[in-house]
């Protein structure tokens, strides 16, 4: 699958992929009660269905989790990156040796897995690494995937938000100058940098591809930092253990669309949205969207 995603990450071992992961929190994992949510619901198809076969897009620990303590429930994770795999085997509290797992392309899964077949695919934030442009057969894939009566339950961010409350770097800075301890918390953080990127001053968000290029946000933040009396930029980067400032990471594309109303359009062409769920307990929070939708027929 050809992706926009982070060139480092092709080169980090397992152990690398469980310490880096193991740090970051919500948005870019799932949080506990958007796990409640959808626990819930697969609880309520298990009421309807003793057996589901639950498809799982990457290979998400907290998903796994979830599901590996309810009876009934048969999991298939599909990723084509064995080594964060296995890190993400790390990070699973239960390690449930009846998963089965399929090395591939989710979109060549077409041509991996019966079409039709699953009650349930599930993934959260995985659109973010794939081409805008391949979005709609991404889509498209799942759907087939799906039973008519099946379910995918998809956890998505929209920046639309962010776009309209968007940051200067004066204020950025200010910000930091006012209070450094701000930036230590990472809800505080990723809140500031996303709504930074939709800045006019950045140029960062690239509106074609639909996503921010988060390594050149870094770049250009440590470059401004000096000029704003700002010495140490350790907290002003999307995480401290990464380095940013790595030019090979100055064309990475996060894809995180910024119009709802488009958002909406790509998944209603293959979807129906059932529910969506928003765990606001932090405004940075406000960008990601967990959905249980329902394939047309």
């Amino acid at each position: 699958m050809k992706k926009q995603y982070n060139p480092i990450w092709e080169k980090q071992q397992s152990n690398w992929w469980a310490y880096f992961w193991g740090g970051v929190k919500s948005p870019w994992r799932p949080s506990k009660k958007e796990i409640l949510f959808f626990k819930n619901f697969i609880k309520k198809l298990l009421n309807k269905k003793k057996y589901l076969e639950v498809l799982i897009l990457g290979s998400t620990p907290e998903f796994r989790d979830m599901l590996f303590g309810l009876r009934g429930v048969k999991v298939t994770l599909i990723d084509l990156n064995l080594t964060a795999k296995k890190g993400m085997d790390q990070l699973c509290r239960i390690s449930d040796k009846k998963e089965k797992l399929i090395i591939g392309d989710w979109l060549k899964m077409n041509h991996l897995l019966p079409h039709h077949y699953f009650d349930v695919v599930m993934n959260d934030e995985g659109f973010e690494n794939v081409d805008l442009k391949k979005h709609d057969l991404l889509y498209c894939n799942i759907a087939k995937a799906l039973k008519p009566d099946g379910y995918f339950l998809s956890g998505r961010a929209c920046l639309e938000d962010f776009r309209k409350s968007f940051l200067t770097f004066g204020q950025f800075f200010a910000k930091h100058k006012k209070d450094p301890k701000f930036f230590h918390n990472f809800y505080n953080r990723l809140w500031y940098l996303y709504r930074l990127i939709f800045s006019p001053e950045t140029h960062v968000y690239d509106y074609k591809k639909q996503g921010g290029k988060l390594g050149r946000l870094g770049l250009e933040i440590a470059r401004r930092a000096p000029e704003a009396g700002i010495k140490n930029t350790k907290y002003l980067g999307w995480d401290p253990r990464i380095n940013y400032l790595d030019p090979t990471l100055k064309n990475y594309v996060e894809v995180d669309v910024c119009n709802w109303a488009m958002l909406k359009r790509m998944i209603t062409r293959h979807f129906k949205i059932e529910k969506i769920y928003q765990d606001l307990f932090h405004p940075v929070m406000k960008q990601k969207y967990n959905f249980i939708l329902k394939p047309k027929g």
